[in-house]
């Protein structure tokens, strides 16, 4: 569909089908325009030049990616590779007692059951530190964990990002469905950030071609039909005659 931005690397996809799979993560829409348009001007960029305007993933669950600039530009170049997520906190004093206040979680992760498993270490006795947690979020994220008297919180929260889904990994698999030469089907490629980058200005090319023919199509018609009138108006009495002549509406 003719789409006016890069949905497909903005908002994301997940998909598994047969003998493949897909898992592009979602990026910050106004990278993307930068990116294309630093395309647009040199088509010999790289992707360091890239990298240059697209830093990572934009995941909207917010947290830290922990992924090296090396790392994430080496998932951008093979097109595969794991992005390492985490969620973030603060600690805050509340009625006196020392609290973690986690204010993020890793992108897909369902906040209710990260909430109930570490409720489960705690009641397991695994996370000592940690007497209690409870979920205050309203539209913000702001689970809250009680500390225990004199604890650590970054030994609480070591355990909890090794044991629980606090923090996780982002498996990208830039897998789509691309255009072939000589083919009116597309296939399934895995590629690279800059591919599919300059797949979508070929799209938009393509697009807005086809949109500009048509409607100059749509204007010679008409220029066609005024041509017509003004034969008609210069040989009125002649068309009245032989409209008058004529043996049927046809």
């Amino acid at each position: 569909l003719p789409a006016q931005f890069p949905n497909l690397l903005a908002n994301g996809v997940t998909g598994i089908a047969v003998g493949m799979a897909t898992n592009i993560p979602p990026h910050n829409l106004g990278e993307l325009i930068d990116a294309l348009i630093a395309v647009v001007d040199d088509p010999l960029l790289t992707i360091d030049d890239i990298c240059q305007h697209i830093k990572g993933p934009d995941f909207p669950m917010g947290g830290e990616i922990l992924s090296t600039p090396g790392e994430i530009r080496d998932v951008y170049t093979t097109g595969q590779g794991p992005i390492k997520l985490r969620g973030s906190y603060s600690v805050e004093m509340i009625n006196r007692k020392r609290c973690v206040i986690v204010d993020s979680v890793p992108y897909g992760v369902n906040k209710g059951t990260l909430v109930e498993k570490i409720a489960q270490h705690i009641i397991a006795r695994k996370v000592p530190q940690i007497v209690d947690v409870r979920d205050e979020s309203t539209e913000d994220i702001r689970i809250v964990l009680e500390l225990k008297r004199g604890a650590a919180p970054l030994v609480a929260m070591a355990y909890l990002y090794k044991h629980t889904p606090l923090q996780q990994n982002f498996h990208v698999n830039l897998t789509a469905l691309v255009p072939v030469p000589d083919a009116d089907v597309a296939a399934p490629r895995r590629c690279d950030l800059l591919t599919l980058l300059r797949h979508f200005l070929d799209f938009r090319l393509e697009v807005v071609t086809r949109r500009l023919r048509f409607r100059l199509n749509q204007l010679r018609v008409t220029i066609h039909r005024l041509e017509g009138f003004e034969m008609v108006f210069d040989a009125l009495d002649e068309l009245i005659a032989l409209i008058r002549a004529s043996e049927g509406k046809a």
